[in-house]
Formats: C-alpha cells, sequence, structure tokens
C-alpha cells in the first residue's frame, strides 16, 4: 500500500511534538536503548457521539416543566417526554442539573423536578403565598 508523504509527514509532526514532552533522561534512555518507545492508536470519539439526542425538543421540555405548578403533574409529563435515562441526561444538562452515571432514571426524574417545580413551590411556601398568586 502506498502511503501519502503529506500523511506520514503529519504524523511526524505529531511524533515529534510528543517526544518534545519528554525529559532529557528519557530521551538518553531511549537513544541509548535502555528504554523503547510504545505507540498506540487510539481513534478519538466523535462529536455526534455525545450529541444530545435530538428527537425531543428539550428546550419545550423544560418550559412545560417550569409552567406546572405540581410535582406530581410535573412528573407525569416527564414520564411521557422522557423515557430513557438518555433523555433523562440530556435534559439535566439543559436544566443545567449535575448528573452522576450512578444515577438512575428516578434519581434523575426528581432532580429535574425539583430543579424546575420543586424550587418555586419551596420559595413559595417560605414567602407563604401560591405559586399562582402575584406580589
Amino acid at each position: 500500500m502506498k502511503k501519502s508523504k503529506n500523511t506520514i509527514s503529519k504524523i511526524f509532526d505529531i511524533l515529534a511534538k510528543e517526544l518534545e514532552k519528554f525529559s532529557e533522561v528519557e530521551l538518553a534512555d531511549i537513544s541509548s536503548g535502555k528504554a523503547t518507545i510504545k505507540v498506540d492508536i487510539i481513534k478519538n470519539k466523535s462529536t455526534s457521539e455525545k450529541s444530545i439526542p435530538s428527537d425531543i425538543d428539550y428546550l419545550k421540555v423544560k418550559s412545560d416543566l417550569n409552567s406546572f405548578q405540581s410535582r406530581e403533574k410535573g412528573l407525569e409529563y416527564l414520564n411521557q417526554h422522557c423515557k430513557t435515562k438518555k433523555e433523562l441526561t440530556a435534559l439535566s444538562k439543559i436544566v443545567d442539573i449535575h448528573v452522576q452515571k450512578s444515577d438512575k432514571i428516578d434519581q434523575l426524574k426528581e432532580k429535574i423536578i425539583e430543579s424546575t417545580i420543586g424550587f418555586k413551590l419551596r420559595s413559595a411556601a417560605i414567602q407563604n403565598k401560591s405559586i399562582g398568586e402575584e406580589q
């Protein structure tokens, strides 16, 4: 297989940049034969794998959740629109909630509901007024 000179040149540039990171001692060990260089080829993850699933309008879901006045109605709505952990994780990013890999679906739903509806209910309770009430 004939390799392009341009491709080989790019690879040497990458190797040279990595070699510049080595210390003088490491370079001396390599040049004397006391150490060797091992090269692993690891494919970079594509950005499309990390993208948010697009079959759901997450901004609309967030907006709708913010309009609910009870946790129960919000949870019912969330159950209808986000069924998988991947969808809930994507919504969590939109709602700006920290998610851990170990979080279960129910935990994610609870975090989302508390972030969108629960805080309004707590605030209203502290201020001793109902949510629909104006100041």
